[in-house]
Protein backbone atom coordinates (compact mmCIF):
# COMPACT_ATOMS: atom_id res chain seq x y z
CA UNK A 1 0.00 0.00 0.00
CA UNK A 2 2.83 2.43 0.70
CA UNK A 3 3.97 2.09 -2.94
CA UNK A 4 0.49 2.67 -4.39
CA UNK A 5 1.10 6.30 -5.46
CA UNK A 6 4.41 5.51 -7.18
CA UNK A 7 2.81 2.50 -8.83
CA UNK A 8 -0.09 4.68 -9.98
CA UNK A 9 2.23 7.27 -11.57
CA UNK A 10 3.68 4.51 -13.73
CA UNK A 11 0.25 3.31 -14.85
CA UNK A 12 -1.33 5.61 -17.42
CA UNK A 13 -4.23 3.98 -19.25
CA UNK A 14 -6.31 5.81 -21.85
CA UNK A 15 -9.53 7.51 -20.77
CA UNK A 16 -11.53 4.62 -22.25
CA UNK A 17 -10.09 2.41 -19.50
CA UNK A 18 -11.17 4.71 -16.67
CA UNK A 19 -13.96 3.69 -14.36
CA UNK A 20 -16.40 5.85 -12.38
CA UNK A 21 -17.13 5.77 -8.67
CA UNK A 22 -18.17 7.70 -5.58
CA UNK A 23 -15.83 8.77 -2.77
CA UNK A 24 -17.16 7.17 0.43
CA UNK A 25 -14.33 7.95 2.88
CA UNK A 26 -10.93 9.63 3.06
CA UNK A 27 -8.03 8.57 5.28
CA UNK A 28 -4.98 10.76 4.73
CA UNK A 29 -3.74 10.28 1.15
CA UNK A 30 -5.92 7.21 0.65
CA UNK A 31 -9.44 7.58 -0.76
CA UNK A 32 -12.05 4.81 -0.70
CA UNK A 33 -14.06 4.80 -3.94
CA UNK A 34 -17.18 2.70 -4.52
CA UNK A 35 -17.60 1.84 -8.20
CA UNK A 36 -20.82 -0.15 -7.70
CA UNK A 37 -19.08 -3.53 -7.79
CA UNK A 38 -16.46 -3.03 -5.10
CA UNK A 39 -14.78 -0.41 -2.93
CA UNK A 40 -11.22 0.41 -3.97
CA UNK A 41 -8.39 2.14 -2.17
CA UNK A 42 -7.29 4.99 -4.43
CA UNK A 43 -4.78 7.83 -4.48
CA UNK A 44 -4.88 11.00 -6.55
CA UNK A 45 -2.71 11.60 -9.59
CA UNK A 46 0.06 14.04 -8.54
CA UNK A 47 -0.77 16.50 -11.31
CA UNK A 48 -4.41 16.60 -10.16
CA UNK A 49 -3.35 17.39 -6.60
CA UNK A 50 -1.06 20.19 -7.80
CA UNK A 51 -3.96 21.81 -9.68
CA UNK A 52 -6.06 21.88 -6.50
CA UNK A 53 -3.50 23.17 -4.01
CA UNK A 54 -5.61 26.24 -3.19
CA UNK A 55 -8.16 24.01 -1.48
CA UNK A 56 -7.60 22.35 1.88
CA UNK A 57 -8.92 19.09 0.47
CA UNK A 58 -8.71 18.32 -3.23
CA UNK A 59 -11.29 15.52 -3.02
CA UNK A 60 -14.33 15.32 -0.73
CA UNK A 61 -16.84 12.76 0.51
CA UNK A 62 -19.54 12.34 -2.14
CA UNK A 63 -17.34 13.34 -5.08
CA UNK A 64 -17.99 11.51 -8.34
CA UNK A 65 -14.59 10.57 -9.72
CA UNK A 66 -13.01 8.80 -12.67
CA UNK A 67 -10.10 6.52 -11.88
CA UNK A 68 -7.67 4.08 -13.42
CA UNK A 69 -8.14 0.64 -11.82
CA UNK A 70 -5.03 -1.05 -10.46
CA UNK A 71 -5.51 -4.62 -9.32
CA UNK A 72 -6.26 -5.87 -6.81
CA UNK A 73 -8.81 -3.41 -5.42
CA UNK A 74 -6.74 -0.28 -5.92
CA UNK A 75 -6.73 2.68 -8.27
CA UNK A 76 -5.61 6.23 -9.04
CA UNK A 77 -8.05 9.13 -9.33
CA UNK A 78 -7.72 10.95 -12.64
CA UNK A 79 -10.63 13.40 -12.66
CA UNK A 80 -13.21 14.87 -10.27
CA UNK A 81 -16.73 15.38 -11.64
CA UNK A 82 -19.01 18.40 -11.33
CA UNK A 83 -20.22 19.20 -7.83
CA UNK A 84 -23.53 20.34 -6.38
CA UNK A 85 -25.08 20.36 -2.91
CA UNK A 86 -21.98 21.28 -0.88
CA UNK A 87 -21.34 21.95 2.81
CA UNK A 88 -18.37 24.27 3.44
CA UNK A 89 -16.59 25.82 6.35
CA UNK A 90 -13.40 27.86 6.76
CA UNK A 91 -10.52 26.25 8.61
CA UNK A 92 -7.30 28.16 9.34
CA UNK A 93 -8.18 30.71 6.66
CA UNK A 94 -8.69 28.03 4.03
CA UNK A 95 -11.90 26.73 2.57
CA UNK A 96 -12.81 23.22 3.68
CA UNK A 97 -15.37 21.28 1.64
CA UNK A 98 -16.92 18.87 4.15
CA UNK A 99 -19.15 16.95 1.73
CA UNK A 100 -20.55 17.33 -1.78
CA UNK A 101 -23.30 15.96 -4.04
CA UNK A 102 -25.82 15.63 -1.22
CA UNK A 103 -29.44 16.82 -1.08
CA UNK A 104 -29.93 18.01 2.46
CA UNK A 105 -28.33 18.70 5.84
CA UNK A 106 -29.79 17.16 8.99
CA UNK A 107 -28.76 19.50 11.80
CA UNK A 108 -28.70 17.50 15.02
CA UNK A 109 -28.92 19.35 18.33
CA UNK A 110 -29.32 17.80 21.78
CA UNK A 111 -31.84 19.51 24.06
CA UNK A 112 -29.36 18.87 26.89
CA UNK A 113 -25.99 17.17 27.46
CA UNK A 114 -24.38 19.04 25.75
CA UNK A 115 -26.22 22.30 26.29
CA UNK A 116 -28.32 23.38 23.35
CA UNK A 117 -26.99 26.26 21.21
CA UNK A 118 -29.82 27.66 19.09
CA UNK A 119 -27.50 30.18 17.41
CA UNK A 120 -25.32 27.29 16.21
CA UNK A 121 -28.36 25.70 14.57
CA UNK A 122 -28.96 28.96 12.70
CA UNK A 123 -25.31 28.96 11.58
CA UNK A 124 -25.72 25.48 10.13
CA UNK A 125 -28.93 26.57 8.38
CA UNK A 126 -27.18 29.51 6.73
CA UNK A 127 -24.22 27.34 5.71
CA UNK A 128 -26.57 24.70 4.25
CA UNK A 129 -28.55 27.19 2.17
CA UNK A 130 -25.33 28.82 0.95
CA UNK A 131 -24.19 25.43 -0.35
CA UNK A 132 -27.46 24.71 -2.17
CA UNK A 133 -28.71 22.27 0.47
CA UNK A 134 -32.09 21.93 2.16
CA UNK A 135 -31.91 22.15 5.98
CA UNK A 136 -33.73 19.73 8.29
CA UNK A 137 -33.47 19.71 12.09
CA UNK A 138 -33.48 16.94 14.71
CA UNK A 139 -33.89 17.93 18.36
CA UNK A 140 -32.32 14.88 20.00
CA UNK A 141 -32.19 13.47 23.56
CA UNK A 142 -35.75 14.61 24.26
CA UNK A 143 -35.92 12.01 27.06
CA UNK A 144 -33.63 14.26 29.15
CA UNK A 145 -34.87 17.03 31.43
CA UNK A 146 -34.42 20.46 29.87
CA UNK A 147 -35.86 23.99 29.82
CA UNK A 148 -35.65 24.66 26.10
CA UNK A 149 -38.75 26.06 24.29
CA UNK A 150 -38.66 23.23 21.75
CA UNK A 151 -42.25 23.70 20.59
CA UNK A 152 -41.55 27.36 19.78
CA UNK A 153 -38.37 26.46 17.89
CA UNK A 154 -40.20 23.70 16.05
CA UNK A 155 -43.04 26.05 15.03
CA UNK A 156 -40.71 28.79 13.76
CA UNK A 157 -38.50 26.42 11.75
CA UNK A 158 -41.45 24.48 10.35
CA UNK A 159 -43.10 27.72 9.21
CA UNK A 160 -39.87 28.52 7.35
CA UNK A 161 -40.19 25.21 5.51
CA UNK A 162 -37.50 23.26 7.39
CA UNK A 163 -38.56 19.72 8.44
CA UNK A 164 -38.22 19.28 12.21
CA UNK A 165 -38.32 16.06 14.23
CA UNK A 166 -37.89 15.42 17.96
CA UNK A 167 -35.93 12.25 18.65
CA UNK A 168 -34.73 10.07 21.50
CA UNK A 169 -32.49 7.13 20.72
CA UNK A 170 -33.04 5.83 24.27
CA UNK A 171 -36.81 5.67 23.84
CA UNK A 172 -36.57 5.24 20.05
CA UNK A 173 -39.05 8.08 19.48
CA UNK A 174 -39.09 10.09 16.26
CA UNK A 175 -37.01 7.49 14.40
CA UNK A 176 -39.77 6.47 11.97
CA UNK A 177 -40.51 10.13 11.23
CA UNK A 178 -36.81 10.72 10.63
CA UNK A 179 -36.64 7.78 8.21
CA UNK A 180 -39.27 9.49 6.05
CA UNK A 181 -37.19 12.69 5.97
CA UNK A 182 -34.05 10.78 4.93
CA UNK A 183 -35.60 8.17 2.61
CA UNK A 184 -34.20 8.16 -0.94
CA UNK A 185 -32.07 11.25 -0.31
CA UNK A 186 -28.39 11.89 0.32
CA UNK A 187 -28.13 13.57 3.71
CA UNK A 188 -25.19 14.89 5.71
CA UNK A 189 -25.61 14.84 9.50
CA UNK A 190 -23.91 17.68 11.29
CA UNK A 191 -23.78 19.24 14.73
CA UNK A 192 -21.44 19.70 17.68
CA UNK A 193 -19.79 16.70 19.34
CA UNK A 194 -21.98 14.66 21.66
CA UNK A 195 -25.40 15.53 20.23
CA UNK A 196 -25.96 11.92 19.14
CA UNK A 197 -25.42 11.86 15.37
CA UNK A 198 -23.87 8.39 15.37
CA UNK A 199 -26.48 7.10 17.85
CA UNK A 200 -29.26 8.30 15.55
CA UNK A 201 -27.69 6.48 12.58
CA UNK A 202 -27.37 3.33 14.69
CA UNK A 203 -31.09 3.59 15.52
CA UNK A 204 -31.99 4.10 11.88
CA UNK A 205 -29.91 1.08 10.84
CA UNK A 206 -28.57 -0.95 13.81
CA UNK A 207 -26.27 -3.09 11.66
CA UNK A 208 -23.92 -0.15 11.05
CA UNK A 209 -22.75 -0.23 14.72
CA UNK A 210 -21.06 3.19 14.69
CA UNK A 211 -18.96 4.02 17.75
CA UNK A 212 -20.53 6.31 20.38
CA UNK A 213 -19.32 7.94 23.61
CA UNK A 214 -21.09 9.73 26.49
CA UNK A 215 -20.75 13.48 27.07
CA UNK A 216 -17.83 14.52 29.27
CA UNK A 217 -19.54 15.27 32.60
CA UNK A 218 -16.79 17.64 33.79
CA UNK A 219 -16.84 19.94 30.75
CA UNK A 220 -20.48 19.22 29.67
CA UNK A 221 -19.11 18.91 26.13
CA UNK A 222 -19.32 16.10 23.68
CA UNK A 223 -16.39 13.82 22.92
CA UNK A 224 -15.29 13.24 19.31
CA UNK A 225 -16.22 9.71 18.27
CA UNK A 226 -16.44 10.14 14.49
CA UNK A 227 -12.87 10.94 13.44
CA UNK A 228 -13.55 11.05 9.70
CA UNK A 229 -16.62 11.53 7.52
CA UNK A 230 -18.00 8.55 5.63
CA UNK A 231 -20.84 7.94 3.18
CA UNK A 232 -23.15 5.17 4.41
CA UNK A 233 -25.92 3.43 2.45
CA UNK A 234 -29.31 3.08 4.15
CA UNK A 235 -31.28 -0.12 3.64
CA UNK A 236 -34.59 1.79 3.45
CA UNK A 237 -33.27 4.00 0.63
CA UNK A 238 -30.79 6.85 0.49
CA UNK A 239 -27.40 7.64 2.00
CA UNK A 240 -26.12 9.49 5.05
CA UNK A 241 -22.79 11.12 5.80
CA UNK A 242 -21.74 11.04 9.44
CA UNK A 243 -19.37 13.93 10.19
CA UNK A 244 -17.09 14.72 13.15
CA UNK A 245 -18.54 17.25 15.59
CA UNK A 246 -17.75 20.92 14.98
CA UNK A 247 -17.76 23.28 17.96
CA UNK A 248 -17.36 26.39 15.81
CA UNK A 249 -18.43 26.94 12.23
CA UNK A 250 -17.03 29.86 10.26
CA UNK A 251 -19.23 30.64 7.30
CA UNK A 252 -17.90 30.45 3.74
CA UNK A 253 -18.94 32.06 0.45
CA UNK A 254 -21.29 34.59 2.10
CA UNK A 255 -20.88 38.35 1.63
CA UNK A 256 -21.62 40.86 4.36
CA UNK A 257 -24.57 42.49 2.57
CA UNK A 258 -26.08 39.07 1.73
CA UNK A 259 -26.27 37.50 5.20
CA UNK A 260 -29.79 38.78 5.91
CA UNK A 261 -31.07 37.00 2.79
CA UNK A 262 -30.33 33.64 4.44
CA UNK A 263 -32.87 34.48 7.16
CA UNK A 264 -35.95 33.86 5.05
CA UNK A 265 -38.43 35.67 7.29
CA UNK A 266 -36.28 38.81 6.97
CA UNK A 267 -36.42 39.03 3.17
CA UNK A 268 -39.91 40.55 2.68
CA UNK A 269 -39.18 43.07 5.46
CA UNK A 270 -36.03 44.46 3.84
CA UNK A 271 -38.07 46.63 1.43
CA UNK A 272 -39.24 48.67 4.44
CA UNK A 273 -35.68 49.74 5.36
CA UNK A 274 -34.76 53.37 4.67
CA UNK A 275 -31.32 52.51 3.29
CA UNK A 276 -30.63 49.96 0.56
CA UNK A 277 -27.41 48.86 2.26
CA UNK A 278 -29.03 48.60 5.70
CA UNK A 279 -27.14 46.31 8.09
CA UNK A 280 -30.33 45.86 10.19
CA UNK A 281 -28.29 46.46 13.34
CA UNK A 282 -27.25 50.10 13.88
CA UNK A 283 -29.82 51.88 11.68
CA UNK A 284 -32.90 53.41 13.33
CA UNK A 285 -35.29 53.25 10.36
CA UNK A 286 -35.08 49.52 9.63
CA UNK A 287 -37.94 47.28 8.54
CA UNK A 288 -36.51 44.22 10.27
CA UNK A 289 -35.94 46.01 13.60
CA UNK A 290 -39.45 47.45 13.37
CA UNK A 291 -40.89 43.96 12.83
CA UNK A 292 -38.87 42.73 15.81
CA UNK A 293 -40.47 45.36 18.08
CA UNK A 294 -43.91 44.40 16.75
CA UNK A 295 -43.29 40.72 17.54
CA UNK A 296 -43.39 39.62 13.91
CA UNK A 297 -40.01 37.87 14.05
CA UNK A 298 -38.56 35.77 16.87
CA UNK A 299 -36.03 37.64 19.05
CA UNK A 300 -33.65 34.66 19.12
CA UNK A 301 -33.58 34.55 15.31
CA UNK A 302 -32.64 38.22 15.19
CA UNK A 303 -30.00 37.60 17.88
CA UNK A 304 -28.56 34.81 15.70
CA UNK A 305 -28.31 37.23 12.79
CA UNK A 306 -26.56 39.93 14.86
CA UNK A 307 -24.19 37.39 16.42
CA UNK A 308 -23.28 35.97 13.00
CA UNK A 309 -22.87 39.43 11.45
CA UNK A 310 -20.53 40.60 14.21
CA UNK A 311 -18.45 37.42 14.34
CA UNK A 312 -18.07 37.04 10.60
CA UNK A 313 -17.66 40.61 9.44
CA UNK A 314 -16.64 42.67 12.48
CA UNK A 315 -13.74 40.39 13.40
CA UNK A 316 -12.16 37.16 12.18
CA UNK A 317 -11.82 33.93 14.12
CA UNK A 318 -11.26 30.29 13.29
CA UNK A 319 -11.78 26.84 14.77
Amino acid sequence: MVDLENQAEGCRLGTEEWKQGTVVSIHGQFVRVDDGDMTRICVMRRILKSLLLEQRNAVAIGDMVEFTPIEPGEGVIERIGKRHGMLFRKYRNREHLIVTNVDQVLIVSAVAQPEMRIHMIDRYIVSAIAGGLNPAIAFNKTDLRHNQPIEEYKKIYSNLGYPVVCTSTTRRTGIDELREILKDKKTVLTGVSGVGKSSIINCLQPGLKLSTKPVNQASARGVHTTSASQLLKLNFGGYVVDTPGIRQLTLSKIKQNELCEYFEEFVPLMQDCQFQNCSHIKESDCGIKRALKEGKIAPWRYESYVKMYNEEFAKSWEN
